[in-house]
């Protein structure tokens, strides 16, 4: 038996709606975030002759959903470890689990060009993927800051592309942190008269915009 349903619980009722009902307020959660087994379907006996018994079902709390609230509750302890002033709230999206932090701390949280909030959520993921699906992404984010980043690089990449296609020369753009370049080289894929490439080690590894059919 999977180990995620080893940790639920055993409820009967007189019918199904009844017992999901029931595993629903034992297990204090909402039933759209609750899964079950049905152990007895409780069905009558032959041609009727013998009384129904009830329905039996093993329940428990979505993986998804106790990830949210572990999530939130060790980046909240790390929070306050560090000395910072902030509320953590947590969310299950189509792209995984997104952690906001808000507080009068944002510059703090989020560090130069993000990187606070990177080393978090490396953290925090590897803390959720020990007893949840790997695949099971963590984003944390601060008052907005990822997607105002994402659209400030976005930027950057669309003028420093016209710059190139303007002089006819390679154009380097500042250092980035991993996910940053990625974004960066997504947002001039699409255009076939330029082509980009990762330069340098550590801290000062950039991007650099070549003219997609002139030599380096």
């Amino acid at each position: 038996m999977d180990p995620i349903e080893e940790k639920g619980i055993i409820v009967e009722g007189k019918d199904l709606e009844d017992t999901l009902n029931a595993a629903s307020e034992k297990l204090g959660v909402e039933r759209i975030n609750m899964e079950y087994r049905v152990i007895d379907s409780g069905a009558g006996g032959v041609f009727g002759l013998f009384q129904k018994k009830k329905v039996t079902i093993r329940a428990w709390e979505k993986s998804s959903v106790s990830a949210v609230r572990e999530a939130e509750e060790f980046l909240a302890k790390i929070i306050e470890k560090m000395g910072l002033n902030a509320d953590v709230s947590g969310k299950e999206t189509p792209d995984g689990i997104i952690l906001n932090i808000k507080g009068d701390s944002e510059g703090l949280v989020i560090g130069r060009r993000g990187q606070t909030l990177d080393a978090l959520q490396y953290i925090i993921n590897r803390y959720v993927h020990r007893n949840h699906d790997r695949d099971l992404r963590v984003i944390i984010d601060s008052e907005g800051y990822r997607s105002r980043r994402e659209a400030q690089i976005k930027r950057m990449a669309i003028e420093i592309g016209r710059k190139v296609k303007r002089l006819g020369k390679p154009v380097a753009a500042q250092p980035m942190v991993s996910g940053e370049r990625r974004l960066f080289h997504l947002a001039l894929k699409p255009d076939r008269e330029l082509r980009t490439e990762s330069r340098g080690e550590g801290e000062r590894r950039k991007v650099i915009v070549y003219p997609a059919k002139r030599n380096r």
